[in-house]
């Protein structure tokens, strides 16, 4: 049973961490010049090893595949494509990029709450 509490910590750990530093980034693309973000591409490769991380400990730990883990990793794969775009076309069209993220924060939400509920049981 504590294996169980460590690896839902641990999990929550991953997850929030990706949320955290993406929305950071993201709200310096809706609100700066992309020429105004420190180390912009480093940031991208980390966000992206965060995600990897993620998805490495759900392969690990198959009792976390279930689908709305999937939907968040999906939206986070839609937001990030977008972020790259942006980036590499140094783009200020960011409606596309503000949608992207709301699906993504949303389900961030979503997997947040039900993995504290599992947390604090």
């Amino acid at each position: 049973m504590d294996d169980d509490k460590y690896f839902n910590s641990e999990f929550l750990n991953f997850e929030i961490d990706l949320f955290e530093k993406t929305n950071i980034l993201f709200h310096e693309l809706t609100n700066k010049d992309n020429s105004e973000i420190a180390m912009i591409e480093f940031r991208c490769s980390e966000i992206f090893t965060l995600k990897s991380n993620l998805a490495l400990f759900i392969s690990i730990r198959y009792e976390f595949a279930n689908s709305d883990i999937s939907s968040l990793l999906t939206y986070w794969d839609n937001l990030f494509h977008e972020i790259k775009s942006i980036i590499s076309n140094d783009d200020r069209n960011t409606s596309w990029l503000s949608s992207k993220f709301e699906h993504y924060k949303e389900q961030h939400e979503l997997v947040d709450d039900m993995f504290r509920v599992i947390k604090s049981n």
